[in-house]
């Protein structure tokens, strides 16, 4: 969720309040001792980052990712590809592609990889454009161990 015009108003009033909290007027040259009455400070706490800015829920552009095969057996050779979901061009998009297995990302609209490991793995793809317009989605892969024909083991 992002922040209103609102709630950040609010936090600069409270901040601009309690900046004078703890001021004191003196005319002597000498060091006032603390007062005696304890005083308290409150603390602006900035609004939490929203999920687009996390890469999270909130997109502007919405993209379909695509897996081809989505799972098999290791070494699993997959074909990724995705599309944004509009009726005009996007102004030169950046792809970057979590495969979820620890390996680097890629940068290509449509990348191959492949999963030697069995597991699951979440695939994740994120779109950002020139004008910062952002869309992501995500692909469950399921790398499975290499069977063994009966008789063979």
């Amino acid at each position: 969720m992002r922040a209103s015009a609102v709630e950040m108003a609010f936090a600069i009033v409270v901040v601009l309040a309690c900046a004078g909290c703890n001021r004191t007027e003196s005319t002597s040259s000498q060091p006032q001792a603390a007062a005696s009455t304890p005083t308290v400070q409150a603390a602006a706490v900035a609004p939490a980052a929203s999920p687009a800015a996390a890469g999270g829920d909130e997109a502007d552009v919405e993209i379909i990712a695509d897996a081809d095969p989505d799972s098999g057996e290791v070494p699993l050779h997959v074909t990724f590809s995705v599309e944004a979901l509009l009726d005009r061009e996007l102004n030169q998009p950046t792809y970057t592609w979590d495969f979820g297995d620890g390996s680097p990302p890629s940068h290509e609209t449509n990348p191959q990889h492949t999963y030697e490991k069995p597991g699951d793995y979440l695939a994740t793809v994120r779109l950002v454009t020139k004008t910062g317009e952002r869309g992501w989605d995500e692909v469950d892969i399921e790398a499975e161990a290499h069977e063994m024909p009966a008789g063979e083991e």
